[in-house]
């Protein structure tokens, strides 16, 4: 007697771009602030830039001699004074500018980016067979396959996709401002549910053997992962 059943397993993942916006996030600037302190050298001037959002990029309307970054949310710019406009760029976001201001000469100023605000994106799994539980950086959601989830954060998301049955699958997802990401996955059976009866009635606590283990007794219920075997009743 054999026992078989195919197997098929996809996956796609991908991002799409058709739900992409213009706007994906913002950084507000507070005033600039003088501190009293000094640069060594004459002909320039220094910009501290506070702000929690990472990876910076900085221009102005002058020269910018050199960029520090103190820490993870502050960097130190040596400028050449005079009147100009600072441009400050983070991946995810608008480009954030500060209006026209007069550095003076060895002076310290200071800049903080006193709002950050991400627009989330939109994140839709869907599964065949679907009514799949789903589970966002190892945390069980609510709901089942298929889900439309809005309102997620941008970043990369780890998404694992399980039903009963079924292998699990797991990926990393990336969600961008204002876009929305697909994921569809179509699961493979990790068991097939298998009745085991008998036309005798009174025989019972007969062995099961699968390719040469025992597997129970029948009549009965027992689980085998898709494929061909060799089935011995004793």
């Amino acid at each position: 007697m054999q026992i078989s059943r195919p197997i098929a397993i996809a996956l796609v993942l991908y991002c799409s771009m058709a739900y992409a916006q213009v706007k994906v996030g913002e950084m507000t600037l507070g005033q600039l602030e003088e501190i009293r302190g000094f640069v060594r050298n004459p002909e320039q001037s220094a910009l501290i830039i506070v702000s929690e959002v990472t990876d910076l990029q900085f221009e102005s309307t002058r020269i910018i001699h050199t960029v520090n970054q103190r820490g993870a949310s502050e960097w130190v710019l040596k400028v050449e004074p005079g009147r100009q406009m600072f441009t400050i760029r983070a991946p995810g976001y608008l480009p954030t500018k500060t209006e026209v201001v007069n550095m003076q000469a060895r002076l310290v100023y200071r800049l903080k980016v006193i709002q950050v605000r991400a627009i989330p994106g939109t994140l839709k799994l869907t599964s065949s067979p679907p009514d799949a539980g789903v589970k966002i950086n190892g945390v069980a959601i609510q709901g089942r396959t298929p889900l439309n989830l809005e309102g997620v954060l941008p970043g990369l998301i780890n998404i694992e996709i399980k039903k009963e049955q079924y292998r699990p699958v797991f990926s990393t997802v990336e969600v961008k401002s204002g876009e929305v990401a697909e994921w569809n996955v179509e699961l493979s059976q990790s068991a097939v549910k298998v009745h085991i009866d008998l036309e005798d009635e009174d025989l019972t606590d007969v062995g099961i053997i699968i390719n040469g283990e025992p597997k129970g007794t029948a009549p009965g219920i027992i689980y085998l992962e898709p494929g061909t075997y060799q089935l011995i009743l004793q």
